[in-house]
Parts: C-alpha cells; structure tokens; sequence
C-alpha cells in the first residue's frame, strides 16, 4: 500500500525517526577526538557497504530463483541481525517505484512497503544486445558523492550523505521502462565494540536530508567529492556538455563520456552517450572504433592518475586494439609497462625475504611517485622485517596511514594491515581491518574462502578479548601486597659493637627496609622481585651506592627511578617475612635531615604495580 504524506506529515516522521535513533544509541557515544585515518575509512567503507547491501536486496528480490518465504528472509534480514541495511521499518523513502515520478513528496513510502512493492511490480530485463545494460545486474547504484563525516555531538552519533545514480534494468508491472533517478541516502553510523555499523535512515529523490532533527536542503559545500574525477566543477562537466554539443558525433562521444565520468552517471550525459550510439550504429566500423577507442583511453587516463596501472594498462591495449594507428596508446602501455614491471621486481625482492634491498626500492620508487598507496604497503611490509621493537611497529603503521590518506578505497592496504595485525598476534585488530577489507572489495569478489577467513577471524577476536579480559583478571589478582612495612635507620659499627638504632640524620649511614606480605592464592610459586623507591627530604630518588640511575615503567606508564633490588622465593597461597633491604648512603656525610620514604613495586607479567610504601623522620 502507497502512503500519501504531507510535507508537514514526513517532517514528522523523519524527526520521530531520528529520537529514537538517538534513544537507541545515546549509551554508544563516541568522543570528540579527531578521527583517524583508519577511521574515516572504516565510515566511508561502512556506508558505501550499507548501499551495496541495499542494492543486492533489491536484486535478490526480483530474482525469480528464489521463492516468496527466501524473499521474506531476505527482507527481514535487512532490519535486524549480521545483514541489517535500515535502522528500522519506519525508514522513509521516496517513492520511485513509478517510472513517471522523479521527485519528492510525490509517493512517500515506508521502506518495508517499498519491498513487499517492488517484489511484486518490477520485472527485471537485463541482457539487451547492443546497449550499456548489457551483463549489468537487474539494479544498478553509481556513487557520485560521499559527504564529508558529520557527527551529532549531543547524539553521539557520526551521519554521511551519499548521493547516487539508480538504474533499474527492467519494466514496471504496466510494461513501462525505468530510467535513471538521482537519490539521496542518509546514512548513520555507529562503533559497536570494534566495528563501525552504518544504517540508512532515509532515500530521498529532492536531497532532503537529517541535519539536527529536521529537514534542510542539501549544502553543496559541504561535499567532499569520492574521486579526482568528481572533483571536477560543476562549470567543468557544463563546459564539456557545450563541447559535446557543438562537436561531430565522434569527438562529442569522448566529450560526454568525459562529462559522464566528471558527474559519475549523470543522467543527461548518459542519454546524449545513448543517442550517440544509435547514429554509430550507421557509421563505418573503423569510425566506431575510433569513438570508442577515445572512451577507453579516457578510462585509462583516470586509472593511470589514480595510480591503477595494471587496469590503466588493460583498457589502453583494449582502446590500441580499435585503434592501432594511435601510436600515443601504445606509449602510454610502455610507460605503464616499465612501471608495473619496477614494482614487480620490488616485490620479487620483498617475497624473497631481501628486506633491505625492497625497503631501499620501494623508497627511491616513493619520491618518485609519492601518491602510490601501494608502494607505501610495500615499504609497511619491509618495516616490519626491518625495524624492530617500537620505533619499528611506528614506522610500520605510519606508512599504513599515508597509504589509507591516499586512498583509503584501497581494499589492498586493509589486507596487508590485517596480516600484520595477525602476525602480531592482535586479533581484535586484524578482524576489524579485515573486515574493512571485504566491505571494500567487489560484492562479487567477496567468496566462500574471504567470508570464511572473516568469521574465523571473528571466533578468534573473540577469544582473544575473553582471553585478554581473564589473564588481566588473574594478574592483578596476583599482586603481592606489602604489610608491616618499617624503615629503621642504623649508625655504623663501634669497636666490635652491633649496629644501632638512631633518629638523628648525621648519625645513620644505612636504612633498613623491612616488610612482609600477604597470603595470595593467585600468585605462582617461584622467585619474587621487589623495586624499591627510597626518597629524601627535598622530594629526590637517591641514588644506590654505585651511584646508577636504575628505573622502571610503572602501570600508570610513569617512569620511576629505584634505589634498592631484592628478591624472595614465595610459595602459593603462604606469606612472605621479613623481608629485608639495605639501603646505604653513598655520601655518609651530606644526607639531610627530614622526612624520607620509600614505594615498594613488584613485577607481574613485566608489569610493574606498587604494593606498598611507608616514611621516617630523621632529625
């Protein structure tokens, strides 16, 4: 059933929608930090997967191999679960379901309405010889624009906008073709645990959009174009329009193809192509070639400059073989030849386990081509044989992030961050960027052996959490912690005489540090360490009697000098006593007078956690 809303009527509903969006998510608010690089493209990712996921609904809907109950699932499935698509089935959608309706406010309807429609009125026609359809899927979505990432502070929510060209190969239920329609889909995502979620919480035809609960129109400004070639102006794609217009149909082929790309299938393009082709049809065939042959070279040049060479390449040989008397395309194959075949000695080196001569490479190969997100992977990858420890891992994930704000599309990038993230062993990482992979990747390419490798990543992200979460539980549990603590000054040895007890600070040259600990169940067997923090009057860790500047990094990441080393051998569940240190003054003569203390740590798992501290009066 169609729903006829007013234009007071979608306010409404569009705000009420957006109240409880943010009821549902107010517990998942995310802070005001900067997003990282990683970030912005697990987003990006996520809302060009929620329109893929969309997209291959409708297709799965009007798939006549699948019967009515597989049909149900599939659309139950897009409001809930692992494959959700919408935030709910109050979703509002323009209607575009009538091939005569191209605008807003004309059909409004709920999303679920929307399917159970289309399931019974679109009749999918996709092979038709000789035209663009062919091969294409009975639904097709063109992405045009991204928004920059918005978040709604009092929310705690992050929104894009995305706007993108429909085609629907197919008639409606009165044999009536469908054409292009310019949408609009709002998109709102989530971070849940690891993962960013994006729902689509409305499609519009007119770019009525959310924005701070109510309906505005669309700020142009506010579009940050998702490739080189839909940054091109909008005076840029109008002047090429004119160009095409006034051009014979053989150049204005290249004119409008350009433009199309410019405006990623803008519909007025597409249609001048359309008729372009119908008078080739009647042209002789090395006329035709050469028109599409300028296409693909077209094609190549984008490719080329987004640094996509091996395709570059493909669709240059594609354009030489309708043109060969075009000697600029086979330049262009060499120089693409002469650079895939660099990279590819790059990577014989790396695979070759010749780190240093790759990493080498793959430098000089950067300031030659510095926007290649690929060769930034391959010098992350040579880092991580090359460089050890923490300077290592830095210079590995700082090369990462240049490659991902290159193109942070660049499905290889998550790959290889995944492995890496899996060789050391982070799980929850390497499924998180492994899931940015898939999400980035063709729909088609997305087989049985990736979506298997991303649920087995899954299961053990899991339980590596769980794991994390109960070694952690046991090693505070296993925190000594230190009783009876007593600090004795002592004055040195007189004519055989035992050592003696003193409060006056000219008199002591040593510090006795005794101390006991309690009873642990958790602890193991085994030696025990114990770091010792002795501290004068004027706030100074004192130096041992060598004069060293010995420390160690506490659980709060604090660095913190000791003075004293000891050891005990503790048995499980039984008390450690009597525990002694010594501490002497290297200077016997210049230790002051006043208040000294010390903290006492002991080493968990090589975390260092105090357990205990006491203080003394010397006068």
């Amino acid at each position: 059933m169609q729903l006829n809303f007013t234009r007071k009527h979608r306010l409404q509903v569009l705000c009420a929608s957006i109240l409880m969006i943010c009821s549902l998510n107010q517990s998942r608010a995310q802070t005001n930090k900067p997003l990282r690089p990683l970030d912005t493209a697990n987003i990006n990712a996520a809302a060009r997967a929620s329109l893929d996921g969309f997209k291959a609904l409708l297709n799965n809907l009007c798939d006549s191999s699948y019967n009515i109950a597989e049909k149900d699932r599939f659309m139950d499935g897009a409001f809930s679960g692992p494959h959700q698509v919408f935030q709910n089935k109050q979703v509002v959608i323009d209607n575009d379901l009538d091939p005569a309706i191209h605008e807003a406010g004309k059909g409004d309807m709920y999303i679920d309405k929307y399917l159970n429609s289309f399931k019974i009125s679109f009749f999918p026609e996709v092979i038709r010889s000789g035209e663009i359809s062919d091969g294409k899927s009975p639904v097709e979505f063109y992405i045009e624009d991204i928004s920059r990432i918005k978040k709604k502070p009092e929310d705690g929510f992050y929104f894009v906008r995305v706007r993108y060209n429909e085609l629907f190969n197919g008639k409606n239920d009165k044999g009536v073709n469908y054409g292009r329609n310019e949408r609009m889909a709002t998109i709102i995502v989530v971070k849940q645990s690891v993962e960013w979620i994006a729902n689509i919480s409305a499609i519009t035809f007119d770019k009525i959009i959310i924005d701070n609960g109510l309906n505005v129109p669309i700020d142009e400004g506010n579009f940050t174009p998702n490739s080189s070639a839909a940054n091109k102006s909008n005076a840029y794609y109008e002047n090429l329009m004119r160009k095409g217009n006034d051009a014979n149909y053989i150049d204005a082929y290249a004119y409008f193809a350009e433009a199309r790309e410019s405006k990623n299938f803008r519909a007025e393009a597409a249609n001048k192509i359309e008729e372009l082709k119908e008078k080739m049809r009647s042209l002789s065939i090395t006329d035709a070639n050469s028109a599409w042959a300028a296409g693909l070279k077209k094609r190549g040049d984008e490719l080329s400059q987004n640094h996509k060479y091996a395709e570059a390449k493909n669709y240059y040989i594609y354009a030489h073989g309708l043109s060969p008397m075009d000697n600029s395309l086979q330049s262009k194959i060499d120089a693409l030849e002469v650079k895939l075949e660099a990279q590819a000695k790059l990577e014989a080196l790396y695979n070759n386990a010749a780190f240093d001569q790759a990493q080498d490479g793959y430098k000089d190969a950067i300031s030659k081509d510095p926007n290649n997100s690929d060769l930034y992977i391959g010098l992350a990858k040579c880092y991580e044989h090359t460089s050890a420890g923490t300077e290592g891992a830095d210079k590995v994930m700082e090369n990462f992030d240049k490659a991902i704000a290159l193109d942070s599309t660049n499905a290889d990038i998550y790959l290889a961050l995944s492995e890496y993230y899996e060789g050391k062993r982070d799980n929850t990482k390497a499924y998180n960027t492994y899931g940015i992979y898939v999400k980035n990747i063709d729909i088609s390419d997305r087989n049985s052996d990736i979506i298997n490798k991303l649920e087995s990543l899954r299961r053990e992200s899991v339980l590596f959490e769980t794991q994390k979460k109960s070694d952690h539980l046991k090693e505070l549990g296993s925190v000594l912690q230190a009783s009876n603590i007593t600090m004795q000054p002592k004055k040195p040895k007189h004519k055989g005489k035992r050592e003696k007890k003193t409060s006056k600070a000219h008199k002591a040259n040593e510090l006795h540090i005794y101390f006991d600990t309690y009873p642990n169940r958790i602890a193991d067997d085994g030696k025990k360490e114990f770091y010792i923090s002795v501290i004068g009057p004027k706030g100074n860790v004192l130096p041992d009697i060598n004069n060293s500047n010995n420390s160690i990094t506490t659980t709060k990441n604090e660095e913190v000098k000791y003075t004293i080393h000891t050891e005990a051998v503790l048995k499980q569940g039984e008390p450690l006593e009597n525990i002694e240190a010594v501490y002497s003054w290297a200077d016997k003569k210049k230790h002051k007078k006043g208040l000294y203390w010390i903290r006492i740590y002991s080493p968990v798992n090589g975390h260092f956690y105090e357990i205990g501290h006491a203080s003394v009066w010397l006068k």
